[in-house]
């Protein structure tokens, strides 16, 4: 007999061949899925008991059939979102600000790198992310300015000097 050819009939040894074999009735209703349940508009303070899993009997598959296993049902808790969460590594929006601050005011364009100082400032802290790069290049400026000014009087003051002949040559 081929492997593959399924067997016409089976007949215990211990019936006579004219005596039907009782064959079992796979013809039950399938469980239906439990009922979606509708949750009120207000959060509970407490969390709502997790369905178990229901167990289905799994019908044995006649000869040479696969046998059929019903889906798993995922009972694994969904937590609640959280409303507002503070920027992680990477998503500073005032990162870009606060190091063009720092060249800024180290190339000599300090006024503007104060400027881009207080704009990182501003986003770092909106976003709830660090305000560090925002802060040194707001310092740098201040310094540069300060520097830039005191040689910019001292320069004009020699200047002048030499142009009234306060100097000798």
């Amino acid at each position: 007999m081929d492997p593959n050819q399924q067997p016409q009939s089976f007949t215990p040894q211990n019936e006579p061949e004219g005596t039907p074999v009782p064959q079992p009735d796979y013809t039950t209703e399938a469980p239906t899925a439990p009922q979606a349940v509708e949750e009120p508009s207000v959060a509970p303070a407490v969390e709502p008991p997790v369905a178990a899993p229901v167990e289905t009997p799994v019908q044995p598959a006649s000869f040479g059939e696969q046998p059929v296993s019903e889906p798993v049902q995922d009972t694994t808790p969904v937590a609640a979102p959280v409303a507002a969460t503070p920027a992680v590594h990477g998503q500073n929006p005032g990162q870009l600000f606060g190091i063009l601050s720092i060249v800024a005011s180290l190339i000599g364009f300090a006024v503007i790198g104060i400027v881009l100082g207080v704009l990182s400032k501003k986003k770092s802290a909106a976003a709830g992310a660090s305000t560090t790069l925002g802060t040194v290049g707001l310092i740098l400026g201040i310094i540069f300015t300060v520097i830039g000014a005191l040689l910019t009087v001292l320069f004009a003051g020699a200047i002048i000097a030499a142009m009234n002949g306060e100097m000798a040559p």
